[in-house]
């Protein structure tokens, strides 16, 4: 009985080499054209504004592109300065002087993703997180990762810093169901976005991470204590940068919000 000849590498690569390099041809070519379409919808971001529809089911959002202004929609300078500043704290401190990503914080997100399965974690500059939440999906893979570093550094040159921030502050989640900052103001403090102060800010940079699990502080009207320890480190790190005065980062992070006192 005549033996089959052994596995050989080389032979099956020799044989299905072309039909692989096709294949991976038509993937590059599919990408470059993904990430071409995506760069024409970051052009039309320097007008207009992002219309949020949330599935009432899952609470997820989709995101579509309006000439009209949203009724959820608040422009940045109608943001009170503490809470902005309390959110690019929290989220994206250089965010004013990076080209759209922080290349530190990539560098540790790709050796973790090695050592985790291709998984990544955060390390996303508030750009890279509007490219993510407009155009990607939400999958922490190395891949969009990667997609995401190229079209973060276009909206980055096409877009200003501060247009970035107010499509960023429109329509992150701040609660389950909850995106936007003036949905959010409100439900919380029964606030506009213009009158919230300091600590009201830090509690609202203190969700983005999570929105869904920080959140549970509003739920059963006391906050717990990692809302504490973050909010106390976001309105100290305001105060060493002289955006509040150090008794006035004291005093917030020892009072209570109004609806902890309730039953």
């Amino acid at each position: 009985m005549a033996m089959k000849a052994p596995f050989s590498f080389s032979g099956y690569y020799k044989k299905y080499r072309y039909f692989v390099f096709a294949l991976l041809g038509v993937f590059l070519l599919y990408t470059v054209v993904d990430i071409a379409l995506i760069m024409m919808d970051i052009n039309k971001l320097s007008k207009g504004y992002i219309e949020v529809r949330v599935d009432q089911e899952s609470g997820l959002a989709d995101y579509e592109w309006s000439a009209k202004r949203p009724a959820r929609w608040v422009a940045l300078k109608a943001v009170a300065p503490l809470v902005v500043r309390a959110i690019i704290i929290s989220e994206d401190g250089p965010f004013y002087m990076h080209p759209g990503y922080d290349l530190e914080q990539i560098k540790i997100a790709v050796g973790e993703a090695f050592s985790n399965g291709g998984r990544v974690r955060g390390a996303s500059t508030i750009t890279q997180q509007v490219i993510k939440n407009l155009y990607l999906t939400r999958s922490k893979s190395l891949w969009r990762k990667l997609k995401e570093l190229p079209l973060a550094i276009y909206m980055d040159r096409v877009l200003s810093k501060n247009r970035i921030l107010e499509i960023y502050l429109n329509i992150i989640e701040y609660g389950p169901g909850l995106y936007g900052i003036k949905p959010a103001a409100y439900h919380y403090f029964a606030k506009s976005p213009g009158e919230l102060d300091a600590k009201e800010g830090a509690f609202l940079a203190m969700l983005l991470p999570n929105p869904k699990k920080n959140s549970s502080s509003f739920k059963k009207r006391a906050t717990t204590v990692y809302a504490r320890r973050v909010m106390k480190t976001i309105l100290y790190r305001m105060a060493t940068l002289g955006y509040i005065r150090r008794d006035e980062a004291l005093n917030f992070a020892s009072s209570k919000f109004s609806w902890e006192n309730e039953k």
